[in-house]
């Protein structure tokens, strides 16, 4: 079969409201979308292609949004809403609308569970891709998914296919998915293996040139990842109107959601400007998410239907979450954000999608909900080394749903915890847990895992049929080489991991400069037999060459 890349012609602006948030408030009604046209031309996607170059790591950190330029945003952001009026929202002057409900402010910390001992059962573990199989680029954004007997890994410019033994099957140069692959710089690739059409998703974005700054989205048309019969659309985000009147920006930090009847995409939009000098620098514009028709992507129609919301939707790094059981009899696709326009905060936003583009109209609701306080974690320290490790901030890193009644959805990020009996505050594992009724969302566990001495960062996570709580995530200390570390909640727990293990020890200090890494970790939930996989980073190093990242994969079960 041919393979077809979608091409999307730049978004057009549109006169809508665009709302953002105030601190610490609640609202519904996010403006109205924006429809847009996509349109059909082929391609060949490359496959197979081979990495393991062993070239020098390319040490520069590949996103413009790194953690520098997101903190000075943030502070920006926490500056203006410091100064803002109550009435007003804290870009452009737009009325906050009425409230959904009234969050209730816990400014106390989290509770720590901490100090589990007992393993996650594993049963098989391999190493997945490393920094040379994904083209020389840190951090990795380590993604995967489970599905159809096969696993599949993502990272930065490559991905790679599994058999459930951890053997290589094919390589794939997921950066073919962009308007012209010898120029482009692609990134943060997300996977997800949807149950329903039992098809594979790869999203990435295209951030330089602006000129060619778009979402990609790859889907399979079958449920083997190993097949060339591969789809590609790319939604151009150059002719996007931002809200201070610029046109053009780039979705960073893009996250994929897939649910009965819908696919979204979501990304903080960042536009180049450029100075009289000629120095280019790179300006938050607010978040933008599109909602796409699922059955017109898996059906490969010319001109799939879909609502696109732009910039500023609010909040920072919106996680649409990947729902896990998908039925006809609740079409809402849940999308969850702290409100981390500040470096602390007690605010947890979630969204509720509606509607198909096309057979009904597309409504997206917002509620804010209190939390316990989510903060800025410290870098992390590590064994054999002074350079510490980045953590970046405290947005959320993943979402899982699974429908109910009620309805169950995880979110994670990393946090900042003061673990019982240290003395000295750590990156930890967040995990927050919300039940979905009728009408009706309420927070039903909030903590982090810590420990003395330990930082813990970056987790995924899933859960599985029985209301097991899966993650994956990193940890280091002073006395310990990053690791990846499984992790799981046994059902009718709260608060806290029951079980924890290290299933790849890391084996070398990291010292690449910057020491970027996460921005991710991996989880998927095999459909075929509800088991979990999951993926993380650890540190390694190979003579003459220094210190590297890799990655590892394991099948965990309860």
């Amino acid at each position: 079969m041919a393979k077809i890349r979608y091409i999307v012609p730049a978004l057009l602006s549109a006169s809508v409201s665009l709302y953002a948030l105030a601190a610490f408030s609640a609202q519904v009604a996010s403006p109205a979308p924006q429809a847009i046209t996509l349109n059909a031309a082929p391609i060949d996607l490359a496959v197979n292609q081979a990495p393991n170059s062993h070239a020098k790591p390319k040490a520069l950190s590949h996103h413009f949004a790194n953690p520098t330029l997101l903190g000075k945003v943030k502070a920006e952001l926490a500056a203006e809403t410091e100064s803002a009026s109550p009435a007003k929202s804290q870009h452009g002057g737009k009325p906050t609308p009425t409230p959904s409900s009234s969050p209730t402010a816990t400014p106390s910390p989290a509770p720590v569970s901490q100090g589990v001992t007992s393993p996650v059962p594993t049963a098989i573990s391999f190493a997945g891709m490393n920094l040379y199989d994904g083209g020389g680029y840190v951090p990795p954004d380590t993604t995967l998914g489970a599905g159809g007997s096969f696993i599949l890994e993502a990272v930065n410019a490559m991905g790679a296919a599994y058999d459930t033994s951890g053997n290589l099957l094919v390589n794939l140069a997921t950066t073919a998915c962009t308007t012209d692959s010898s120029i482009d710089s692609v990134s943060d690739p997300r996977v997800e293996f949807d149950s329903l059409s039992g098809r594979w998703f790869i999203s990435s974005v295209t951030f330089a040139p602006i000129g060619d700054a778009s979402w990609n989205l790859l889907f399979s048309t079958t449920n083997d990842p190993t097949t060339t019969a591969w789809y590609c659309l790319i939604i151009s985000t150059s002719g996007v109107k931002n809200p201070d009147g610029s046109t053009g920006n780039f979705p960073d930090f893009p996250k994929l959601g897939i649910n009965y009847d819908k696919v979204v995409l979501t990304g903080d939009a960042y536009s180049q400007v450029t100075s009289r000098h000629g120095s280019t620098s790179y300006k938050f514009q607010g978040t933008e998410f599109l909602v796409i028709n699922k059955s017109d992507l898996t059906a490969a129609v010319a001109n799939p239907r879909a609502a696109f919301y732009p910039p500023n939707q609010g909040d920072v790094a919106i996680e649409p979450a990947q729902e896990l059981t998908q039925t006809s009899t609740n079409d809402a696709l849940y999308m969850a954000a702290v409100n981390s326009n500040v470096s602390s905060t007690a605010n947890l936003d979630v969204w509720e999608i509606t509607g198909v583009p096309g057979p009904s109209t597309v409504a997206a609701t917002k509620t804010s909900l209190g939390i316990y306080t989510i903060s800025y974690p410290p870098n992390a320290q590590q064994e054999g080394t002074t350079a510490t490790i980045d953590t970046n901030d405290d947005s959320l890193l993943d979402a899982a749903y699974r429908d109910g009644p009620p309805g169950s959805l995880w979110v994670s990020a990393n946090d900042a915890c003061d673990p019982k009996g240290d003395n000295a505050t750590r990156s930890c594992a967040r995990f927050i847990h919300l039940t979905i009724g009728s009408g009706s969302i309420a927070v039903d566990q909030d903590f982090d895992y810590g420990d003395v001495g330990t930082y813990y960062y970056y987790p995924a996570v899933r859960s599985d049929s029985s209301g097991d709580l899966f993650a994956a995530f990193s940890g280091s200390s002073t006395s310990l080489y990053a690791s990846a570390y499984a992790a799981l909640q046994t059902a009718g727990s709260a608060n806290v991991l029951t079980n924890l293990s290290i299933f790849q020890a890391g084996d070398s200090p990291y010292t690449i400069s910057p020491p970027r890494w996460g921005d991710y970790s991996g989880a998927g939930v095999d459909p075929s037999d509800g088991s979990v996989w999951l993926g993380a980073e650890y540190a390694t190093s190979i003579p003459f060459l220094g210190s590297y990242w890799g990655t590892a994969i394991a099948h965990a079960g309860p």
